[in-house]
């Protein structure tokens, strides 16, 4: 089957449901349970629609919006329980269409059917060029200023964010305080930013991390600098 969709649910007993009926149609499933893999997702791939199936949206909104700046596909959002200010919330983000999660897949179909050929023209246009920096449970958009560890946002300044993206892209390469002192300064002419300054902002940016994640990505290379783990 060439054709798919992209689900992304944590139920996955729904999706199961969901995807055998659709593979009746001859359209297959990619199944994630987080956000962060569905934008990854989304940008590695083309799908005919990608669902999100969520209990409560709010868990999905701050990320809805950059998972439609990766991809022209059309954007289905369901849920048990919402509001009408969350319903336009999601359209505003991204969402191509917002209904509560229906226990008919034959009438899902439909709804999703119907949508999708009244968006065929949104699809022929080009693909949106954004820049997703992603190391294991990492992700970065550089653009947006926003980094992730699954789904949860972590707030960085700008010399954290840009030393995290500096360390993203050279993974398991050893990066100097010097080393990143001068590409933060090139980047931003922060001359106020100095060498000693950097091992404060790693120092605060791990703190950031490990608020949200057990895992501890940056490794300090003694005497040299730091590194990315492989």
């Amino acid at each position: 089957m060439d054709i798919k969709y992209l689900a992304i649910e944590r139920d996955l007993t729904l999706h199961e449901r969901e995807s055998a009926f659709w593979k009746s149609r001859n359209i297959s499933s990619i199944h994630v349970s987080a956000m962060c893999e569905g934008i990854k997702a989304a940008a590695r791939e083309q799908f005919l629609y990608i669902g999100i199936n969520a209990n409560n949206i709010k868990n999905y909104m701050p990320m809805l919006k950059l998972l439609r700046g990766v991809t022209h596909a059309p954007i289905f959002v369901s849920t048990t329980t919402f509001t009408a200010q969350e319903q336009a919330e999601a359209v505003n983000n991204g969402a191509d269409l917002f209904a509560p999660i229906g226990e008919n897949p034959s009438r899902n179909y439909d709804s999703v059917m119907a949508c999708i050929n009244r968006l065929n023209e949104r699809a022929k246009q080009p693909k949106p060029d954004i820049e997703l920096v992603t190391y294991k449970d990492i992700l970065i958009v550089p653009s947006h200023h926003r980094a992730f560890i699954m789904d949860e946002e972590m707030r960085l300044t700008k010399n954290e964010m840009d030393i995290l993206y500096h360390l993203t892209v050279n993974r398991g390469k050893i990066l100097s305080h010097e080393q990143l002192y001068e590409r933060l300064t090139n980047t931003h002419e922060n001359h106020q930013l100095s060498v000693d300054n950097i091992y404060t902002t790693v120092k605060r940016l791990r703190k950031k991390i490990r608020e949200v994640s057990q895992t501890d990505y940056i490794e300090t290379v003694r005497d040299v600098g730091y590194r990315l783990a492989v």
